[in-house]
């Protein structure tokens, strides 16, 4: 049965870097005030470079070597680059510095899943479940979307599910939708429903409600979507409905699905 893509692991990233190269002065690091290094740190996260974020984060903790944002960032940084043992260092001393402080642990027990390290993700997840309800809305929703992951990756479909529909209920709240966090707990909840649980029903109003949120958000649907609906449609029935959406599908995807069904009469009059 062809699935989804990976689940959605997590956490948002916000990182920086320092190398400029331009035809003037480079100005260096060590000549910059505390707040000149976070403005290009962030700026730099916030456009993915996450390279030129390490010059300004090693600056800001060459001066500060406890400052718990700047090792969370630094490691978040070398995690994107897949530099997976510096980033463990940089979030084991964060989580010494704070160890009720959320940030750390949450991107330690992502890193934890992908690498399929369960124990320290439980050790971190329980620490934060714990004090789940003094933590903000943000830290919550990805507290409950590593859950779920972690517990579908467990083979745990009904526990995945009430970690992603408690992240789904949050983003729900006024002003939340727009989180990354709460698209990923319902791509995620549509997955487990489809692979786990054969629910193409709930599949396919989790997959709808993933892509209406995308859709408010000014993104329209991508073939991906087109080929992830088409083909939920047609498994719950709604044959009409998956024609529409198959016919804007690539055309390797729906030769699997041909392969896959051996519904030729279906997929002729969806693919013409």
């Amino acid at each position: 049965m062809h699935s989804l893509k990976k689940p959605r692991i997590l956490v948002s990233g916000c990182y920086l870097l320092a190398i400029m190269i331009t035809t003037g002065c480079v100005p260096s690091v060590r000549t910059m005030n505390e707040g000149e290094l976070w403005l290009r740190a962030e700026d730099h996260s916030r456009a993915s470079e996450h390279a030129d974020s390490l010059a300004y984060l090693d600056e800001l903790l060459r001066r500060n070597g406890e400052d718990y944002r700047a090792l969370v960032l630094r490691g978040v940084a070398h995690s994107e680059l897949d530099e997976t043992t510096p980033a463990l260092s940089d979030l084991m001393m964060a989580i010494e510095i704070a160890p009720s402080r959320a940030p750390a642990r949450l991107q330690r027990a992502s890193l934890a899943i992908k690498s399929g390290n369960f124990v320290t993700a439980e050790v971190d997840l329980a620490a934060l479940l714990e004090i789940s309800t003094s933590l903000d809305t943000h830290d919550q929703m990805a507290l409950h979307v590593l859950v779920g992951t972690l517990r579908f990756r467990q083979e745990r479909a009904a526990d995945a599910l009430r970690s992603y529909e408690k992240a789904i209920d949050l983003g729900q709240q006024p002003g939340m939708w727009t989180i990354k966090h709460y698209q990923d707990a319902l791509y995620n909840a549509a997955q487990v429903h489809f692979e786990a649980r054969q629910d193409f029903a709930a599949a396919w109003k989790h997959y709808s409600q993933y892509v209406e949120v995308r859709q408010k958000q000014g993104l329209g649907l991508v073939s991906e979507d087109h080929y992830v609906l088409g083909m939920l449609a047609y498994l719950r029935g709604d044959f009409s409905l998956a024609q529409e959406h198959l016919a804007e599908a690539p055309g390797e995807q729906t030769n699997r699905l041909l392969e896959e069904f051996d519904d030729r009469g279906f997929f002729k009059r969806a693919y013409r």
